[in-house]
């Protein structure tokens, strides 16, 4: 499979078949890649084919990792007061100031 195809079809996958809330899980997944200081160490020091070796047997723990972590901030969000109200006034504006723009 070529690059260009491996990437259309990533897009395609994305696009068509990821909500946006989806699409930002693996952005958080990507973020967490790139402040894992083991991996940034693997990418200096390995070829691009090396380095994906050592990054799909790490991506699993990733994913799990950032599932840990949206569980506690659904915990948080749902058991401490506090949090709701800091939290919630910042998203509805968010959103709401989103829908404006429409």
């Amino acid at each position: 499979m070529s690059k260009q195809h491996t990437e259309e079809k990533f897009e395609t996958i994305i696009t068509e078949h990821l909500s946006k809330a989806d699409q930002l899980f693996f952005v958080q997944v990507q973020e967490a890649a790139l402040e894992d200081d083991n991996l940034r160490e693997a990418a200096q020091a390995n070829s691009f084919e090396r380095f994906e070796l050592l990054f799909n047997s790490a991506i699993e723990k990733l994913i799990i990792d950032r599932m840990d972590l949206n569980m506690e901030i659904y915990e948080k969000f749902m058991n401490e007061g506090d949090f709701w109200n800091i939290i919630s006034p910042h998203i509805v504006k968010k959103v709401y100031q989103s829908f404006r723009k429409i």
